[in-house]
């Protein structure tokens, strides 16, 4: 049930009040602070389509990416924001959060952490398991648009509850 969880956060048309570009950034600069070549090869083509030129995709593989010229401050407070949340030092840093409060509201400010949150999640699971990444094409006809496929989505949440099991299996306390 991850899935459409992490999608709501990636695409257009399920309840984000960010701009794609800038979800993008943030879910970049995360998966680069994480090591995360999966994510980083999925997002990159999700980036592109939700615009990112190939000059930001490349500074937010940098550790400089807060202060880059290829993104205006209102960026780049979001995506200093993102770092210390990856990091998990945010709450320690009150020039950044009131930083970031110059651009954006509450609201905003919860959805990017919550974002950067769920990430951090994700790219622990994927570089844990060692997903390789698909060849460069499949990826690409994975991501034309950064908007989101409704008849899709819905084949995917038929598909999972078609396949709910009727009983969930127990767990034997006794084994370790």
């Amino acid at each position: 049930m991850f899935l459409p969880f992490f999608f709501a956060f990636e695409r257009d048309g399920t309840g984000s009040i960010l701009p794609a570009p800038l979800r993008l950034m943030i879910l970049l600069k995360t998966h680069h602070l994480h090591g995360a070549h999966y994510l980083v090869a999925h997002h990159t083509v999700l980036g592109r389509a939700a615009g990112l030129t190939e000059a930001q995709l490349a500074a937010l593989s940098g550790a400089d990416a807060g202060d880059s010229t290829e993104f205006t401050s209102r960026e780049c407070a979001a995506i200093t924001w993102a770092a210390q949340v990856a990091h998990n030092i945010a709450k320690r840093d009150e020039a950044v959060f009131n930083e970031l409060a110059r651009y954006f509201n509450h609201a905003e400010v919860v959805e990017m952490t919550a974002l950067c949150s769920v990430t951090s999640n994700a790219d622990l699971i994927y570089n844990a398991l060692r997903v390789p990444v698909e060849p460069a094409s499949e990826i690409a006809a994975l991501y034309p648009t950064v908007a989101a496929d409704p008849a899709r989505l819905r084949r995917y949440l038929e598909q999972v509850v078609t396949d709910w099991p009727t009983k969930f299996p127990q767990i034997d306390a006794g084994r370790t």
